[in-house]
């Protein structure tokens, strides 16, 4: 993924934005195609992705025909923030073509991407636009990302549809958590029958947790480090 940003940003300057937003976001290609200067927040954190634009030829909602707000990364920020003009129309794409106008999308893909494709990853890979939307939702699940945000950012319908396609990507370890909700140290706080607050000293690691108590902060998941994944784009 950082080699095909890196030789986008080297070879396809004017597409690079777009290409980020795909990769960052998770985004369809029609949904950021149709994303215009007014649905970005002011303070760039955040986009509305309310529609869609496909075969070149037709403006409609998005494909689960629902809204959404997307969270910006930081360098996705930065760049949009050099691209957007001071003064621009309500309907002004973000991703222009050379003429202001919707990319199509067509051409994008075969003369564009692919060009792109080739130089960073190899002549033999076959890699699409939509391939970074497959790479940024596997990416994120196999760094632990809450499942939810994944979900609500890329806009799939649900998290039961997200994780029939890409469980195999979450952290694997099925061991080590029987004490998550153990307190490391400190009183653990508890009710009386009078439902008022009482503590007891904790006893870490032993012990049981009364019925009816408020345990305290839950336990850290083991790291994941040195996690084995095949993305759709490395």
């Amino acid at each position: 993924l950082a080699t095909l940003l890196k030789t986008a940003r080297r070879d396809a300057p004017h597409h690079y934005p777009l290409i980020l937003f795909l990769a960052d976001t998770g985004a369809r290609l029609g949904e950021a195609v149709a994303l215009r200067w007014n649905d970005v927040s002011d303070d760039l954190g955040s986009v509305r992705i309310a529609r869609s634009f496909s075969m070149g030829r037709f403006l409609g909602p998005t494909k689960t025909g629902r809204e959404r707000i997307v969270e910006l990364s930081s360098r996705l920020r930065a760049v949009l923030a050099q691209e957007r003009p001071d003064i621009f129309g309500e309907n002004a794409p973000a991703f222009p073509n050379e003429d202001g106008g919707f990319i199509d999308q067509s051409n994008f893909r075969a003369r564009i991407f692919s060009r792109v494709v080739r130089k960073a990853l190899g002549q033999g890979r076959r890699f699409t636009p939509h391939g970074l939307r497959h790479t940024f939702a596997s990416l994120h699940l196999s760094r632990g990302t809450n499942l939810l945000w994944v979900q609500r950012q890329g806009g799939w319908t649900s998290p039961a549809v997200l994780l029939g396609t890409y469980a195999h990507f979450l952290p694997t370890e099925l061991q080590g958590f029987a004490d998550a909700l153990t307190p490391l140290d400190g009183p653990i706080r508890t009710l009386d029958r009078s439902g008022r607050a009482a503590a007891r000293k904790s006893t870490p690691r032993s012990g049981t947790i009364s019925r009816g108590s408020v345990v305290g902060p839950p336990g850290l998941e083991p790291g994941t480090d040195g996690l084995k994944v095949h993305c759709s784009a490395n």
